[in-house]
């Protein structure tokens, strides 16, 4: 019996399984728990009744397929490796799913910094055994590290036991494995220094003291003992293991040399001069540098503004009420006003307002929001700046190619900011449809899904001056060809180039097709998708009409609010199946995806993703497409940040009424 609890973090996350027989007792609250946990803890993960929630998890599709015959040789393989995952605890922890089936008490995993910076994490479980006899799951570590060699040491006071297993001489740079029973708990922890953590926490120092846990404590109270309850400081955690994960590749592997082939930024078009660009160059010069490079992570998510999303707390609970098989609630703590990129989620409260017609029933994912579209840009143009010259010196980029096209005696002289962006939203959607066959060969390095095609649609206040300069914009650009559409201006370019950019770049998204007309601004990735929009799709049942799409919409009018501001609906296995695709791929050359990352953490345990495993041993998509059914997400704004609702349908739900 197995269960899989999967929670996403900057550039990873933390896989979690919690498996029980199917009777329990214990309801321990997660402010209790929290008040076990340092301050610092950036991730925790609770059950209060473990066997239920794993009967529940058990129940769902998803919790079938992992557990199903399609995954036993991955396991298999990853026992004959030694390779601890999500999927096989025993090399992390000492006990494994067989183990934990035999939990009857209230538990969950945390993950938190210790004091010299390095990651520090534990399972930790609450009992009132009182010590009437050894816990099952510590009775499997302890058997499990002497078959490895591990040496142990026991020490012993009245309120504590702690056990420290050293590892033998062939895996010395393992960090000592510590088991520990006291004042209630028990439980496993990666290192004696995290087992001290824990037990030395005092009240004032616990995670219930700490500021962003009290304000988003109430929103993880809930009457479902089979539900999973969780805490979660993003940036945090996302520190903390790059910080780790850096620390390790140190020792074990040279820093590589750069690639002496430079990666060219694109040029928006007709951006600026010769002597404009130079100005601009010169200024950039004058910043400094970032001294961490551009590789760190953590670093590019606080200059893009991430870090005002500074917690998220919630529940899932896989016992969710008809049409759902399993569904998440979630606060968001991210006051406003926000900087940089996350200025592009300063969303605004609207209705959902009519599904466009157009869109085919096979759409793997519509979303709907109410934006400020001159505020977004700024957000976008941040994005852009660090995606196009990553660091402190390409800050500025977007703004300067704006300043260029307005300025620039040589060029178009529009003015984005005044003749378009302020003229377009509040209401916005956003349409992926499937790659048409023959699927395309993906590129090294991309994300394959980058690869199917969409769409984006907006209000125009202003259809006039929207026109006015984006005639001025194209002419002269041999590149561009301006036809009709009935009543609608398009302009499209070929095969390997942008609308928005000057010769071919892999670092940006190509749109090839933009459509202004009948107060709309449409624009696409494909020419074909864009006339879809414009003249009607070529056949076949549209999404209004598709059962999925029905159930869930339903579900969506009883989460939303007048502060629902985000609304999307997606077919889980098309938007997944790109990311596992690519992470199942032998070379972890390429740069990594962040949805990609989560699968080889998953599956692997670790970045390298399936180079070390045998071909035969990697499962194959269709083991976990239908786990994947489609969903909904709601969002709404609270007074300090968002309300997040994610509802997965259940089996029944997916078939016509």
């Amino acid at each position: 019996m197995r269960l899989t609890v999967l929670a996403g973090v900057v550039r990873l996350a933390i896989v979690v399984g919690i498996v029980a027989p199917t009777t329990a007792r214990g309801a321990e609250t997660f402010g209790s728990l929290a008040q076990r946990l340092p301050a610092q803890t950036c991730l925790a993960i609770f059950s209060d009744d473990v066997s239920q929630t794993c009967e529940a998890f058990q129940k769902t599709r998803l919790g079938e397929k992992l557990g199903g015959p399609d995954f036993k040789p991955l396991i298999d393989e990853l026992a004959r490796l030694n390779l601890a995952s999500a999927l096989r605890l025993r090399p992390a922890f000492g006990f494994d799913w067989s183990d934990l089936a035999k939990v009857r008490e209230p538990g969950g995993v945390a993950f938190f910094p210790l004091t010299d910076g390095s990651l520090g994490s534990a399972w930790l479980f609450v009992s009132d055994a009182n010590g009437a006899s050894e816990p099952a799951c510590l009775v499997a570590a302890a058997a499990y590290f002497k078959g490895q060699g591990y040496r142990d040491t026991v020490t012993r006071t009245a309120a504590r036991t702690l056990t420290i297993w050293q590892p033998p001489a062939a895996r010395k740079e393992e960090s000592p494995k510590v088991t520990f029973v006291a004042n209630g708990i028990y439980g496993v922890a990666n290192s004696q220094a995290a087992a001290e953590m824990l037990l030395g926490i005092s009240a004032d120092k616990s995670l219930a003291s700490a500021p962003a846990f009290q304000k988003l404590g109430p929103s993880v109270a809930t009457e479902d003992a089979a539900a999973v309850r969780f805490f979660l400081q993003p940036l945090q955690l996302g520190e903390l293991v790059q910080k780790t994960e850096a620390a390790a590749k140190k020792e074990t592997t040279p820093q590589p040399a750069k690639d002496a082939k430079a990666k060219s930024t694109p040029v928006v078009k007709n951006a600026k001069s010769a002597a404009e660009d130079k100005k601009a160059n010169a200024k950039k010069n004058k910043k400094s540098k970032d001294p961490k490079g551009e590789d760190d992570i953590a670093a590019a998510a606080r200059r893009l503004g991430w870090d005002g999303l500074q917690a998220v707390a919630g529940t899932v609970s896989f016992r969710a009420a008809a049409p759902l098989e399993w569904q998440l609630q979630a606060t968001a703590l991210a006051p406003t006003p926000y900087r940089g990129a996350m200025r592009m989620l300063e969303i605004e409260p609207g209705p959902l307002g009519e599904l466009p017609p157009w869109i085919r029933g096979n759409a793997i994912n519509f979303t709907t929001w109410q934006w400020n579209f001159s505020h977004a840009m700024k957000g976008f143009g941040n994005l852009f700046d660090e995606a196009n010259e990553p660091g402190p010196d390409g800050e500025g980029l977007f703004e300067d190619m704006l300043d260029g096209l307005r300025d620039d005696a040589e060029g178009v002289q529009v003015d984005l900011r005044r003749d378009v962006f302020e003229h377009l939203g509040p209401h916005v959607y956003r349409v992926v449809m499937p790659t048409p066959p023959p699927a395309p060969v993906a590129i090294a390095g991309r994300d394959k899904q980058s690869d199917h095609p969409w769409l984006i649609a907006t209000e125009v206040r202003d259809s006039k001056t929207v026109l006015a300069a984006l005639v001025r914009f194209y002419k002269g650009d041999d590149r561009v060809r301006h036809t009709k559409s009935g009543k609608f201006d398009v302009w499209t370019v070929g095969a390997g180039a942008s609308l928005f950019v000057e010769g071919e770049s892999d670092s940006v998204v190509n749109v090839r097709a933009l459509a202004l007309g009948q107060g709309q601004l449409l624009f696409s990735t494909s020419l074909d998708l864009l006339n879809e929009a414009l003249q009607g799709p070529p056949g076949g049942a549209p999404l209004r009409s598709d059962a999925a799409w029905t159930r869930l919409r339903e579900w969506i009018k009883t989460k939303e609010s007048d502060q629902t501001a985000i609304r999307s609906f997606a077919r889980l296995d098309e938007v997944l199946e790109p990311s596992y695709q690519l992470a199942m791929q032998k070379s972890t050359d390429e740069p990594d995806s962040g949805v990609g990352a989560l699968w080889r953490l998953l599956l692997f345990g670790n970045s390298k993703g399936a180079e070390a495993v045998s071909d035969a041993a990697v499962p194959k998509f269709d083991a976990l497409r239908a786990g994947l059914p489609p969903a909904a997400l709601v969002l709404s704004r609270t007074a300090e940040g968002w309300s997040v609702s994610l509802g997965i349908l259940a089996p029944d739900s997916t078939s016509a009424p």
